[in-house]
């Protein structure tokens, strides 16, 4: 098994220099937490949510929800009817008691509410444009965007009180230019589906903790161990990295570099205070701006994790 083990990293080592040892660039996933913390609330209910847009948001949004595995999503067919009965709209104000009601008839701990409303607008101009041989041509040009204007509202069904209130705008675009005439452009439908998309992501992002990658970018290494711990990291080995950074420091204890490298190695292996000193190193050797995002980026990481704890994620 660890002779398998170890020809699984030389084959991977071996592709990466055979596509592109120039890289230095590393991408690593990492979760952020939610904006709020609605740990504790299972059930939600996706109420109405006016506007031209407002039931294809309502329509992803529920399915979003049930995807995420974070939440249980009560049957939408006769929530608009209850939420009718209790004249509660968008703007409504529920007391306390009215609210636990409507919590016992939903089954949920929160509801959904909102507005959203979309604007497509296809934009054409011509413009004069000269060829390298000096003759005037018109160049057609067309501009296509889908526009959504959403205000989402979450109701705590046991307080009555709002508990997020959040406007949220994304736009999809889409640009052409043609010598012969206007060009056709891409489907209507499309762009609105990618701003429908953009649009629950990222409320999305309000109410869930989410994945995202980020890349990392290490310094140009002058040892030889420095470029096999670029390489590991590529590969996402990144114990493996950590033990030829921390070579190369050795061979190399004066270059800002090496512990700019060692400080991101330790970092991405969630060891954040020799990762900090690592960095502070490089910067007394060479002060760079770099080093002090790198720092801020590890306070940050910090302050995530006590919030995805909070917020129930390992």
């Amino acid at each position: 098994m660890k002779y398998f083990y170890h020809s699984i990293v030389i084959i991977m080592l071996l592709v990466l220099v055979a596509t592109g040892c120039a890289t230095r660039k590393a991408f690593v996933s990492t979760t952020r937490p939610a904006e709020i913390n609605l740990k504790g609330i299972e059930r939600i209910a996706v109420g109405k949510i006016d506007g031209n847009i407002g039931q294809k948001v309502a329509d992803l949004l529920v399915v979003t929800l049930f995807e995420s595995e974070r939440f249980e999503v009560v049957d939408r067919e006769n929530i608009d009817k209850i939420i009718r009965e209790y004249q509660l709209n968008i703007g409504g104000v529920i007391d306390k008691s009215t609210a636990v009601q409507m919590g016992k008839v939903l089954g949920a701990s929160v509801l959904i509410l909102g507005n959203s409303l979309m604007d497509y607008k296809p934009n054409t101009w011509t413009k004069e444009e000269h060829d390298y041989k000096g003759y005037a041509h018109t160049v057609y040009y067309l501009k296509q965007i889908a526009k959504i204007d959403t205000a989402f509202r979450i109701v705590d069904l046991t307080t009555g009180k709002i508990l997020v209130a959040r406007m949220i705008t994304k736009e999809a675009t889409n640009s052409d230019f043609s010598r012969n005439g206007y060009p056709q452009g891409i489907d209507k439908d499309i762009l609105i589906k990618t701003a429908l998309d953009k649009t629950v992501s990222s409320f999305m992002r309000v109410i869930a903790p989410y994945s995202y990658r980020i890349e990392i970018e290490f310094a140009r290494s002058k040892s030889s161990e420095g470029k096999s711990g670029i390489n590991f990291a590529k590969a996402g080995l990144w114990k493996e990295a950590l033990k030829q950074f921390e070579l190369s420091k050795k061979k190399t204890p004066n270059d800002s570099r090496a512990w700019y490298n060692l400080g991101l190695a330790y970092e991405h292996n969630n060891i954040f205070d020799k990762a900090i000193e690592a960095f502070k190193k490089s910067n007394k050797l060479k002060p760079s701006y770099k080093n002090m995002i790198e720092i801020n980026n590890i306070k940050r990481i910090k302050l995530d994790r006590e919030k995805l704890k909070e917020q129930g994620v390992k």
